[in-house]
Order: C-alpha cells, then structure tokens, then sequence
C-alpha cells in the first residue's frame, strides 16, 4: 500500500479563460479576460511507498514569486494574468520540516511539469532524484521557453533531471506508460496538452486507483467533459479522453492540483 498526502503550498489565482476554453485558444483570450479566478490552491503530493521510500510529486511554489522583481518584468503574463499568495511558511520546506520529515529523506522527485508552480520548491531537493519528461525539458529551453513561461533561471544551477521514458507498453486505455516502482503501485502515464511533456501518476494498491493529475485540467468535472485550459491543443484533449475513459471504467480518484478541496478529497479517501 502506498500512502499519500496532499500539501497546499499556498495559492493562485488566474484568469477565467485559462481554465477553460476552446481548442488552441491561448495568451490573446488570457491577457483579454479582466475577471480573476477563485484563489486556488498550488498542491504537491508526498507518496510513502513500502520499498521505495519517500516520493513527492512536484514542488509547489516558492514565496519568492511575493518579491517584487522575481516575476519577469517584461512577460505579459506574469504582470497581467497571475498572482500569487504564497508565505515562506507554505513552502515545501518548512511543511516537510513541520510533519518531521527532513527534505533529505526524499529519495525521488517526480515533476508532472516545469511551470513555476510546480517546480518552484526544487532547491529544497538536491539530493533527491528529479525526473521529468525530456519533452518537457526541451520545451522549457531557449527562447521558446521564456515566452511559454517556464523560468529555468530561478531553477536550481545542481538541476540536472533524470528523463522519464514510457517503455513500458499499454496500460489499461493509455497508449504508454513507465512502471516506476518494480511492484508497479505507482505509474507514470504521459498527459501531454498543457505542456508538451506533461504528466500524470497512477498509484494503485490501494481501496480504489488515485491519479496524481497535475494541470492535465483543473477540475475534475472539466476532465470528465473533456474541457481543457486554454493552453490545451489535440494531443491535450486526446490526454483528457484517455483519462475520462480510465477514471469512469475504475472508478479512480482524480487528484487535480489546483481543484479547490482536493485536499480534502483526498482525506475523505484516504480516511
């Protein structure tokens, strides 16, 4: 059995239209849209497996993005279309520290992406392996990457990640996936529309098959309808249809990391 708990690593707040929207809409719908979003939480998950010991699937935000500055000044999407409300004390730090648990003990990191809210607690982890897809390492580089808004230059200089490759067939409905515990417990399928290298983690074994969803959408019911952000392209919607299908034909939980409650979703799980 592999135990799970959720930590809010303080809050986001977007524009509407990033939630949900039409194929291939994007920054003109977002930078458009005046209204804010709910506050929603910014969610990494701590997996306790049997054998593999201590495995946390992303990093959450860090306070820094409160310093005026640290945001990049010139993109228009962290001036115009994101805030955030995160304290020194949400970190991912100091909630390990505060649950006894020393970041040193964490033997892997399993990224779903490498936006800012997901990876912005990696320099908590430097003795920990980091795994990310290569697709999604590639698509944070050069220019590309800045104005699709990941921030490598805030990542840790030591950031050298260990790749995710699916060779490990079919599973269930999806087309691939990485078996990444022997006992095949934890899962890791390729979700790829929000970023090109997204991600989501299956842990099976337990009452009923939890996924670990990152921002493959934002709420449960936005998967279920098959609505994605509006950073989603075909290969996203594809990624929603596959999970749809699994979650209604196994009757898993699905874990998004911004879905307001999921936290509490999981204790209801998991209690």
């Amino acid at each position: 059995m592999v135990s799970i708990q959720a930590f809010t690593t303080g809050y986001v707040r977007i524009r509407p239209s990033q939630i949900v929207s039409e194929i291939n809409n994007g920054a003109k719908e977002i930078l458009a849209d005046q209204n804010w979003s709910d506050w929603l939480p910014i969610t990494c998950w701590l997996l306790d497996h049997p054998e593999e010991g201590l495995i946390l699937v992303d990093t959450g935000e860090t306070s820094k993005t409160m310093s005026p500055g640290y945001l990049p000044k010139f993109h228009p999407y962290y001036q115009k279309a994101v805030e955030f409300n995160v304290q020194p004390e949400d970190e991912i730090g100091p909630q390990l520290f505060q649950a006894g648990i020393q970041p040193a003990c964490i033997k892997h990191v399993i990224l779903t992406h490498l936006h800012t809210d997901h990876s912005g607690g990696l320099h908590y982890f430097p003795n920990s392996k980091i795994w990310v897809t290569k697709q999604e390492w590639l698509a944070s580089k050069g220019l590309n990457g800045w104005i699709n808004g990941y921030l490598r230059k805030k990542w840790p200089k030591w950031l050298s990640p260990n790749f995710i490759e699916f060779e490990d067939g079919k599973y269930f409905n999806f087309d691939n996936h990485k078996k990444f515990t022997p006992d095949g417990s934890i899962n890791i399928i390729p979700t790829f529309g929000h970023s090109p290298g997204h991600v989501s983690i299956i842990i099976e074994g337990n009452t009923i098959p939890l996924i670990i969803a990152g921002d493959a959408s934002y709420t449960t019911d936005l998967m279920l309808s098959g609505q994605g952000g509006a950073t989603m392209d075909k290969e996203g919607f594809y990624s929603l249809s596959q999970l749809s299908h699994y979650v209604q034909e196994s009757s898993a939980k699905y874990l998004p990391t911004h879905e307001i409650g999921v936290g509490e979703k999981l204790h209801a799980i998991s209690h």
